[in-house]
């Protein structure tokens, strides 16, 4: 039954009205769920299917949709193909689901992300919570910016079997309570100002998987950095290839935990520690 019906001053049918009183609500999920981004989408579709009709255009649009659900118990994956050049604002998610965005294919060229002067993938300003996982990504900037770059709130982002090519910034970078965290193999294949960094007792945590640096990158600044506080571990990491520039800086109060030594990290010139800072 579809007739018209009248609801206050607006006359809506009887699907029109069901629509209106599921927009009042988050559509809570009972299964996981996938949606697509190609750069011939459209932010208009539904984002439900791998077709030029279906998905959707931008990586933002797939994340603002995903933050609008209930996850309950349930994942939601992102695929995506193409090449990118905006970056992503991570909003906070409802549930105990992860929103996984990743490449279509299992590979590091199906899906690149080259931003410049910005962020590849930001997360924090408004309180951000939830957890997301990057992977199956080449990212870059170039001018200024980050590739995952976190900057206040708590959540969780996991990232693995990605490559990090040139970067104006950090690669990686933690900050205010927040843990960034490797959970597969990663590839480096550019240069940076920091390869990985954790500030106001961030944590930035590298351990237990290997490395492949490509190329004999050169880190500006140092290949890990921490201050105030923030802490940076690489126990069990494994590093293949070559890079230049300082192993290490570790600033007020920081630690880097290693393990191993220190020569471990990638870089042709000494560490340095200093107003409290720690390299153990």
């Amino acid at each position: 039954m579809d007739s018209a019906a009248s609801f206050g001053l607006v006359k809506w049918t009887y699907s029109q009205f069901k629509a209106w009183l599921r927009s009042l609500f988050r559509e809570k999920l009972t299964a996981a769920r996938t949606y697509y981004v190609r750069t011939d989408g459209s932010d208009s579709n539904t984002g439900l299917a791998n077709t030029s009709g279906s998905a959707f255009l931008t990586i933002q649009k797939a994340i603002d949709t995903v933050a609008a659900l209930d996850l309950g118990i349930y994942d939601v994956t992102t695929r995506c193909t193409g090449a990118f050049t905006a970056g992503a604002t991570l909003k906070t998610l409802v549930g105990a689901g992860k929103h996984i965005i990743r490449g279509a294919a299992d590979d590091t060229t199906t899906m690149t992300v080259t931003v410049a002067g910005g962020h590849c993938f930001y997360f924090g300003d408004s309180g951000f919570s939830g957890a997301y996982q990057l992977q199956y990504m080449k990212l870059s900037t170039t001018t200024s910016g980050n590739c995952i770059s976190g900057a206040g709130g708590g959540g969780i982002v996991f990232f693995g079997n990605n490559d990090f090519g040139p970067c104006a910034g950090a690669h990686i970078q933690a900050s205010q309570g927040q843990l960034v965290r490797a959970m597969g193999a990663y590839t480096i294949s550019g240069g940076a100002a920091v390869h990985a960094g954790a500030y106001d007792t961030g944590l930035c945590r590298l351990s237990n998987f290997a490395v492949t640096i490509t190329g004999t990158p050169n880190f500006s600044s140092a290949f890990a950095v921490v201050g105030r506080a923030g802490v940076l571990l690489a126990y069990g990491a494994s590093y293949s290839g070559s890079a230049t520039g300082v192993r290490y800086s570790a600033d007020s109060n920081g630690v880097i935990g290693t393990a191993a030594g220190d020569t471990f990290l990638p870089g042709n010139a000494a560490g340095t520690k200093t107003n409290g800072g720690q390299y153990v």
